[in-house]
């Protein structure tokens, strides 16, 4: 009889498995408007954009875009973005490829979204990727 408290432990802990784990059917959100995603229209406005030093993450290397000189507009003050190309982080032959040690100065395109909920902010560079 000593061991009772035990077993009831144990017959509370596989009903609150039980309980908790099982499946609940979930009804899915109807948007009335996509919640990502386009048709998005950007404004484009023509800038530079400085590199930072690439830094090593995994075997990848992040390279962070700041722009500092816009025809018009303005982004806020110390607001940074990753250049990315094909998608992804650079490889150490890209970055010798195009002579990337940090800090050049490349123009720009940078990009204001005007409509939908794409990207806010798009940064172009040619030749180079996109920053974003």
């Amino acid at each position: 009889m000593k061991d009772w408290p035990k077993y009831l432990l144990a017959i509370v802990g596989v009903y609150l498995l039980y309980k908790f784990t099982k499946k609940r059917k979930i009804k899915p959100l109807k948007p009335t408007e996509p919640i990502v995603g386009g048709p998005c229209e950007y404004e484009e406005v023509n800038g530079l954009c400085k590199l930072s030093v690439p830094y090593k993450i995994n075997n990848k290397y992040r390279v962070n875009v700041s722009v500092v000189e816009l025809e018009k507009g303005s982004i806020p003050e110390g607001r940074v973005f990753n250049l990315i190309v094909n998608g992804d982080y650079l490889t150490k032959e890209f970055l010798e490829r195009n002579n990337i040690k940090g800090g050049e100065t490349y123009k720009c395109l940078v990009k204001f979204i005007k409509k939908g909920t794409c990207t806010p902010i798009i940064i172009e560079i040619p030749g180079l990727g996109y920053a974003s």
